[in-house]
């Protein structure tokens, strides 16, 4: 496949060949559309790729022609473009025919695809040869190409002009650039001649350089010189080098005479100058004027040598060095290290110093050349060449050496005098030990003629030990400062007896400047003056006797905690009691200890938090904080809490100064606590609590106390441990005769039977008395025979129970097995096996241990509970289509009567009415009674008597069983007063009586019988829906058919009938079931076949009313004048309503939801009595949430409420506020009108 490229940029030539040639295409190039032309008449291509702006001929004028020639017109033309971009580019191209217009760049995938997409399509012929529209005018083509290459020029035109105006900007800043340079610049052009030259260069050549004159080419109408003095030829110049060479010339000092004979010293740089083709156009040159800086490095060169000859006849030691080596030394410097200049320039500057300083010098050294502050002068050791030592005086500076960081330093040698200041340090030195040996404290007081004593020496034991120089100590007040307040009195005392001449010994406490307080025994003896009479000076000696004094307390102390931990281990040995313990330890802590206050706190329970259980030395309020800090973390003692957390003593022998001791600071130093220790009690390696002791003295405790203590503790801990483990010992033998006790009275009453039986042989090991009660078996019978209980299982269980006993033997299968066993008596009852593996020390199985329970109620529950379902998947359905279809019904019926009140009716609209209304009472029956079986109705409570209610029914039943069937009654002599929805308790009836009169077809009896039954446990157990308590029963029995055993198990079932098609709705029974169970009752069958069924339902009784209250039935239908506001979402039955309402003389207001109720309120609200609201409305608020509002802000406001079906109280008591009334659909207008007025007239 053929490619022609047509482009004049050869990169875009480049990538395009890559592509298409590595995607199999064969490329042939152009550079323009005139060459592109001759290539396809000379060989034609698949496929033309040309861009648009070119040489020669542009793309436009390629397409054109191209699509003019008949033979290359087929070849699909495809423009690639980045420079024509507009949509009306695009539409030339298309127009004048070409095949594909893509933008470059492209991603080359999408490109590659579309070019196939291009092809694929010319060699299927569905792509039609593009060519230039006939419907075109070819002038009209030729303004529009014309147009767009204005256009293009124009923005070209602009590119350049901008381009221009860039490189005009960019020479004038290289212009101002060079007319900034400190040094005279000119730019040549490729022949030498001079373009440009700036200010400082004719300053520097001392006059005018001739602009491109042949005469100044290389700036050769001057003369220069070498730095010899020998004349340079203008071929020889920079410049000259530079352009012959194309390269660089820089760094020549060449000799400028200028045209007064003055000469200047120049420093000559020359950089030739290339194109974008790379062709030479010209030099830049820079000239730097280093007359006066030749001159300066002449004068340096004359200074140094100066330096040289001065360094090198002065006797002191001088070094220059530059990093880490000697650069510089003289002769002094060699003489001083005792090595050659040669070896020491070979050294590091830090390796003839003498280890001790080393470093520091070697760090000093390298911060001065980096420029860091550090000393300028300092003193150290250094090494000779020989080992020898000696001592310096260094001084040195930071300098610069040839152009890099150095630094020069001075020595002059100390030695000598370093060693007459180590003999004096020496003599100082033996003279302050003497005086230390002496006592451990020495000092001199002048004495004043007032008698004070002012210090005028103390030696250096003293500041060590107290922290204080005799200046500070003069500064704070005096000596009198550092005595304890307790001895100043006889501290006093003690110095004026000396200062009054006489020689005095005085034991006393003195507080060093940490607050440590030091016994001093103080030695102090008078000096006179020459006259002999006044004392001018005190000289004294104290010896620190601190620590003697210390380890005499601390000996009695230790006596006091030896004979603290003898008593109370003698009380660990007869104490069994764990708080009589710690009350006693904390009692001999406090009477023999010495301590202040002692309690134990333990957490109780194990792990629970700490409660204090014993004390000693303490009163209820301190045990109260003490409780109280230890229960509050953030209250909490921390060396408590640190004790309990890591197991170990922790101490506080200042509780004055210590931090942790802040929280409870004050509180303990109120009760005299100054130290305190917290030991942990450890009961089987657990922290259970802690022992804490106080002392009145800070410092109390020391190590070794402290390590006495801890024994002490441990003692309680392994106290408590021991009585802890006799305690368990005893409560585990208790618990296990209570479990032995409780296992014998489990096994004998509890109903599940449990065995265990030997693996190997079979035999059972033990059998509960539960086995008896199941079975119905004598327990030794088993015992003799352990296969006899297999004699019991239902035949028809019996294969699958031996089945799952011989997998159970090899080890697989479940251990879990229902089936059936048959009593004795014939009974069947349901048994549920479990059995579990028992191995010994190895993995074979030992004994079977199992339960065996009765499960023939659990399965009864299970029937009922899918009875239950059932109803209630029936009763969703039901109640699903109440709502809407008890609207309709309503709207029926009062439509209905409504229109029957019309006295121009003919006797044959009048009947048709009737039978409408007839057929929708139907239909509302219908639908109570479906959501009557499936509990869906709206409760309406009141207290009736079961037996006035049979009475008021039998009428209407003996009319409806007919002629051929007795009733008879049998009610109870007592009231049953129930708590019951009357018209429900009436369906019940009703139903049960029907389906009597139909099992009855040639007459018989119906028997209704009332009684009282008092529930107990042991029905409970059998009747689910049972509660213990009185009940009030109603039987209903007849002599008819009986229902089949087949039959019974769906006779509570919606929508089940056995009668022919038309003579049942299969409601009756489901509805008497779901008014039972909504009333928390329940319902039992008895039947035979051909002997007769009976009913027996039993709800639970009420307390007996205080009142009764009877309604009393109006013969016309009540009106009134009141204002009503009916809310109703159904528009139909809101109409009607609305006229009903009008019709008996009220003004009402309708809405159909909520939000428009509460617009109609806030206008009208004053004027309006009654609110008539559906419950179940559409938007964010129903009818009980409008009333609860509006009665809210108008209490006097009276309720109705009126459903069909409300899922929020399907099942439920409508629980009615104050005020409030409710109505069920469908109803009929005088139902409306007699609520309305029972409402409105209420008080």
């Amino acid at each position: 496949m053929r490619v022609l490229i047509v482009d004049d940029h050869e990169d875009n030539l480049y990538l395009l060949r890559s592509l298409l040639t590595g995607q199999g295409f064969e490329v042939v190039e152009a550079r323009h559309g005139a060459a592109a032309l001759e290539r396809a008449r000379q060989c034609r291509p698949d496929l033309v790729i040309s861009d648009l702006l070119m040489p020669v001929m542009d793309g436009f004028t390629l397409l054109r022609q191209w699509k003019a020639d008949a033979t290359l017109r087929s070849v699909p033309f495809v423009v690639y473009t980045a420079t024509y971009k507009e949509p009306e580019d695009e539409q030339l191209v298309r127009d004048l025919g070409a095949d594909a217009f893509i933008l470059k760049p492209a991603d080359p995938d999408e490109f590659v695809n579309r070019l196939r997409s291009v092809l694929d399509q010319a060699r299927q012929r569905q792509l039609r040869a593009a060519e230039i529209s006939p419907d075109l005018d070819p002038a009209v083509l030729q303004q529009r190409h014309a147009r767009v290459l204005i256009r293009k020029l124009e923005e070209k035109c602009a590119q350049l002009r901008q381009a221009n105006a860039e490189l005009q900007s960019a020479r004038d800043h290289l212009m101002q650039t060079l007319d900034a340079l400190p040094a005279a610049a000119c730019l040549c052009d490729a022949e030498g001649l001079i373009l440009y030259h700036n200010a400082q260069a004719q300053s520097l050549f001392g006059r005018h350089l001739r602009l491109r004159d042949p005469v100044d080419r290389f700036c050769g109408a001057s003369r220069f010189y070498r730095a010899d003095g020998a004349p340079l030829d203008p071929a020889d110049l920079w410049l000259a080098r530079c352009l012959a060479g194309r390269q660089p010339v820089g760094g020549e000092v060449v000799r400028l005479e200028r045209p007064y004979g003055s000469r200047r010293d120049v420093l000559a740089h020359a950089a030739p100058l290339f194109d974008a083709a790379g062709q030479l156009f010209g030099v830049v040159s820079v000239l730097w004027d280093v007359t006066e800086t030749l001159a300066l490095q002449e004068k340096l060169r004359q200074s140094e040598e100066r330096f040289r000859r001065l360094a090198e006849s002065s006797a002191t030691a001088i070094f220059v060095y530059a990093g880490e080596h000697f650069v510089y030394v003289n002769p002094a410097a060699c003489t001083l290290t005792g090595r050659t200049e040669t070896e020491l320039l070979q050294t590091r500057f830090w390796e003839v110093v003498h280890p001790d300083h080393r470093e520091l010098v070697r760090q000093r050294g390298l911060a001065r050349q980096r420029g860091e502050s550090v000393p300028t002068r300092y003193e150290f050791k250094i090494l000779r060449k020989d080992g020898s030592e000696r001592w310096i005086d260094f001084a040195a500076s930071a300098i610069l050496w040839e152009g890099r960081p150095a630094a020069i330093g001075s020595a002059i040698d100390i030695t000598e005098r370093k060693r007459a200041e180590e003999a004096l340090r020496e003599s100082e030195t033996r003279n302050r030990i003497i005086a230390n040996l002496v006592s451990d404290y020495a000092y001199i007081f002048r004495v004043t003629p007032g008698g004070e004593l002012i210090g005028e020496w103390v030696t250096d034991s003293f500041t060590r030990v107290f922290g204080l120089t005799l200046e500070q100590v003069i500064a704070r007040g005096g000596w009198q400062t550092l005595v304890h307040p307790e001895d100043l009195p006889k501290t006093l005392e003690h110095a004026r007896r000396v200062a009054s001449g006489h020689r005095d010994v005085c034991e006393m406490r003195w507080v060093t400047a940490t607050g440590e307080v030091r016994w001093l025994r103080d030695y102090a003896e008078p000096v006179f003056d020459e006259t002999g009479t006044r004392v001018v000076r005190v000289y004294g000696a104290s010896q620190d006797i601190t620590e003697q004094r210390l380890a005499e307390e601390r000996l009695v102390r230790l006596n006091r905690t030896y004979a603290v931990l003898s008593q109370i281990n003698q009380l660990l040995v007869r104490e069994r009691r764990p708080a009589a313990l710690l009350e006693g330890a904390c009692r001999i802590a406090v009477h023999t200890g010495g301590f202040v206050m002692a309690c134990a706190a333990l957490r109780e329970p194990r792990g629970g938090p700490l409660r204090v259980v014993a004390s000693a030395g303490a009163d209820p309020d301190t045990l109260w904080i003490v409780q109280r800090f230890l229960e509050d973390a953030a209250l909490g003692c921390t060396l408590t809490r640190e004790a309990l957390a890591g197991g170990h003593p922790v101490v506080c022998n200042d509780i004055a100064t210590a931090p942790e001791a802040e929280p409870w600071r004050a509180a303990a130093l109120a009760r005299g606590y100054r130290a305190m220790a917290s030991l942990p009690i450890l009961v089987e390696g657990q922290v259970q609590g802690v022992f804490n002791l106080y002392a009145a003295t800070a410092g109390f405790f020391d190590a070794e106390e402290i390590q006495l203590l801890e024994e002490l503790a441990q003692d309680l801990g392994f106290a408590l441990e021991a009585q802890a483990k006799e305690e368990a010992r005893r409560a585990a033998e208790a618990r296990l005769a209570a479990s032995e006790e409780r296992f014998r009275q489990l096994a004998a009453t509890v109903e599940d039977c449990f065995w265990i039986k030997d693996a190997a042989s079979g035999q059972f090991l033990y059998i509960s008395p539960a086995f008896e009660r199941i079975w119905q078996v004598p327990l030794q019978q088993l015992l003799e025979n352990p296969k006899v209980w297999m004699h019991y299982v239902h035949p028809e269980d019996r294969e699958r129970v031996e089945h799952f006993l011989s997998r159970l033997g090899n080890g697989s299968g479940t251990r879990d097995l229902e089936y059936r066993i048959v009593r004795p008596d014939g009974r069947v009852r349901w048994v549920r096996s479990r059995i579990y593996p028992a191995a010994g020390a190895g993995p074979r199985v030992e004994r079977w241990v199992g339960v065996t329970r009765d499960i023939t109620r659990e399965r009864e529950l299970e029937q009922q509970l899918l009875q239950a379902q059932k109803m209630e998947a029936v009763g969703r359905l039901a109640g699903g289509v109440a709502h809407d279809f008890n609207n309709i019904l309503t709207t029926i019926l009062m439509q209905a009567e409504l229109l029957s009140e019309e006295a121009s009716l003919t006797p044959e609209v009048r009947e048709g009415l009737r039978q409408i209304h007839a057929a929708a009472e139907r239909a509302a029956n219908l639908t109570r009674q479906l959501l009557l079986f499936s509990r869906r109705q709206v409760l309406q409570l009141r207290t009736l008597d079961l037996n006035e209610s049979v009475t008021g029914l039998a009428k209407m039943l003996r009319r409806i069983i007919g002629e051929d069937i007795r009733l008879q009654l049998d009610l109870h002599p007592a009231p049953l007063w129930l708590r019951a929805d009357a018209g429900m308790l009436d369906q019940v009836l009703l139903n049960l009586a029907v389906n009597a009169r139909d099992a009855m077809p040639r007459g018989g009896r119906l028997f209704i019988q009332t009684s009282e039954l008092t529930v107990g446990p042991e029905t409970v157990e059998h009747q689910p829906s049972a509660r213990p308590g009185r009940y009030a029963v109603l039987r209903v029995q007849d002599e008819g058919c009986g229902i089949p055993p087949e039959v019974l198990s769906h006779i509570f079932e919606p929508f089940f009938t056995t009668k022919e098609p038309g003579k049942g709705t299969g409601l009756g029974l489901a509805t008497v079931y779901g008014i039972v169970q909504q009333h928390h009752g329940w319902i039992e069958v008895e039947t035979a076949v051909g002997q007769g069924t009976t009913f027996t339902i039993h709800l639970p009784l009420a307390g007996e009313p205080t009142t009764a209250n009877r309604a009393e039935a109006r013969a016309t239908p009540p009106g009134g004048t009141e204002t009503v506001l009916l809310v109703e979402d159904d528009e139909a039955l809101r109409r009607l309503t609305h006229a009903a309402l009008e019709r008996y003389g009220y003004r009402v207001w309708s809405a159909r939801d909520a939000e428009e109720a509460l617009e109609i309120w806030n206008r009208h609200g004053s004027d309006i009595q009654l609110l008539i609201t559906d419950l179940v409305m559409p938007g964010p608020m129903n009818g009980r949430e409008l009333a609860r509002q509006l009665q809210a802000q108008k209490p006097a406001l009276r309720v109705i409420l009126i459903s069909g079906y409300s899922q929020e109280l399907a099942g439920h008591t409508l629980d009615l506020a104050p005020g409030q009334a409710f109505l069920s659909k469908p109803f009929q207008p005088d139902a409306l009108l007699e609520r309305i007025r029972q409402v409105l007239d209420a008080k």
